[in-house]
């Protein structure tokens, strides 16, 4: 009787193993799935196949979502560093509050998406953007490296506002340019409303610091495929 005891204990622990594991393996990799989305596959008419690199970039793609909605002044810039909290460069980003590899466990990510009042940028701020929410979970996914695209190839030819322009502004300028509260009542979530400013030759002008313009962004300054792709789209007319 006592080892029959033994025997059913013993299977039912096994039991609760293997469900945790199982349950573990799932989220794992559902949390992979972001790395696997990322790397698509050519194969060219050699028969060869080909990894085609489709990362996010940190110095392109991420740090400027953080140094235009985090890093400012009385949050998490240097002097501030509130909640002890700096998110102005890499390494004190990747130093608290990120897991490498999982999103859901990364603190700095999961409080983007949070409802409470501890969502994060704080309120009146606008939120961030499904879009930008997503760059970071990709990053935090593909292993939060400090990676820089400075060196890949620049597309600057039929360039649109839907496809090349409004990602720029999005990871850049929409946080202080977007809702009622919205800085100068400038908006720049939109065509039609971006075009107004890049033909008076005000977006071009603060982009690029020139004299006369106020510079933006004003904790930072965009990549040099940015701004060339911004110029460029200016030059064919401004598609949409």
């Amino acid at each position: 009787m006592h080892l029959q005891f033994l025997s059913t204990r013993i299977i039912r622990t096994a039991f609760v193993i293997a469900i945790v594991g199982l349950a573990w393996i799932n989220i794992t990799a559902c949390e992979n799935f972001h790395i696997a989305a990322s790397i698509r596959t050519d194969t060219t008419n050699t028969g060869t196949t080909t990894l085609l690199d489709t990362t996010v970039c940190f110095q392109r793609d991420v740090l400027p979502i953080f140094l235009s909605n985090c890093a400012t002044s009385g949050c998490h810039d240097t002097f501030s560093h509130s909640d002890g909290y700096i998110l102005s460069d890499y390494a004190n980003i990747v130093k608290k509050g990120i897991v490498v590899g999982s999103p859901s466990r990364s603190t700095l990510y999961t409080i983007m998406l949070s409802s409470s009042r501890e969502i994060m940028p704080p309120r009146p701020q606008s939120p961030l953007s499904s879009a930008q929410t997503d760059i970071i979970s990709r990053w935090i996914a593909q292993g939060a490296r400090n990676t820089d695209c400075s060196t890949a190839p620049c597309d600057t030819v039929a360039i649109s506002f839907t496809k090349h322009i409004l990602p720029i502004l999005d990871r850049s300028c929409v946080s202080c340019h977007s809702g009622p509260s919205a800085n100068a009542g400038i908006i720049l979530t939109n065509y039609p409303a971006v075009v107004q400013w890049a033909r008076s030759g005000a977006l071009l002008g603060v982009i690029t610091k020139s004299i006369g313009y106020s510079p933006m962004p004003p904790n930072s300054t965009l990549d040099a495929c940015s701004l060339a792709q911004i110029r460029a789209w200016i030059n064919q007319g401004m598609p949409n």
